[in-house]
C-alpha cells in the first residue's frame, strides 16, 4: 500500500504509507502475518493503535492515549498472528517513532510533560525515549529507557533541566 488513511473507532484518522503485508509460510511453525508501515498523525491517535494487541504499549503507561496532543510518526514492523493458538507474547514487533510537541494533559508521576520532540525506540522487550520538552515549565533533556512485560520495574531516568536566570529564580526563588 502506497498512502491510505487508518479509521479509528473515535473517528480520530491517521495516514499511513509504505505498507506491506506479507505471510511466510513454514511447516511447524505459527502463522503469522508480517507487518511494516509508516503511520503519523495526532499522538492521542498513534498511541490508541500502539495500544492494540500484539503491542499493548499502553498497557502500564501512567495516561491514556486520550491524553495525549501533538504529532507522531511511527515507522512499525510487526507479526500479526492469524491463528488464535498463536500468542501475543510469541510474536515480534519494532518501532520507531518521531514525536513533535507531544504534550500530557495531567500531571503523572508527579510532574507535567509539554511540548516533547525527539525519538521513541520500541520492541516487545522495552523502549527508549530521548527527547526535548518541557518539564513543569522548565525546558529538559529527557533520557528514559525502561524494559516492558514482567520486568517493568528495570527503569533508567535521566533528566537536564536547562535553567536561565528567570527558570532558576522561579524553581528556587532567593
Amino acid at each position: 500500500l502506497e498512502s491510505g488513511t487508518l479509521y479509528l473507532e473515535d473517528g480520530q484518522t491517521s495516514n499511513v504509507s509504505n505498507a506491506l503485508i506479507s505471510i511466510p509460510y513454514e511447516r511447524g511453525k505459527p502463522v503469522v502475518a508480517d507487518v511494516s508501515a509508516t503511520v503519523s498523525g495526532a499522538a492521542s491517535a498513534i498511541a490508541s493503535i500502539a495500544g492494540r494487541n500484539p503491542v499493548n504499549a499502553m498497557k502500564n503507561a501512567p495516561f491514556t492515549a486520550t491524553d495525549l496532543s501533538g504529532d507522531a510518526t511511527v515507522t512499525l514492523k510487526a507479526q500479526f498472528p492469524l491463528k488464535k493458538d498463536v500468542q501475543a507474547n510469541e510474536v515480534a514487533w519494532s518501532a520507531d517513532i518521531g514525536l513533535n510537541g507531544v504534550s500530557v494533559a495531567k500531571p503523572f508521576d508527579g510532574q507535567q510533560l509539554t511540548d516533547a520532540s525527539g525519538n521513541i525506540s520500541a520492541n516487545k522487550r522495552g523502549f527508549e525515549l530521548k527527547a526535548d520538552a518541557r518539564l513543569n515549565g522548565l525546558p529538559a533533556k529527557l533520557s528514559l529507557k525502561q524494559s516492558l512485560g514482567d520486568a517493568i520495574a528495570d527503569r533508567t531516568l535521566s533528566v537536564q533541566l536547562e535553567l536561565n536566570e528567570k527558570a532558576r529564580s522561579t524553581l528556587a526563588p532567593g
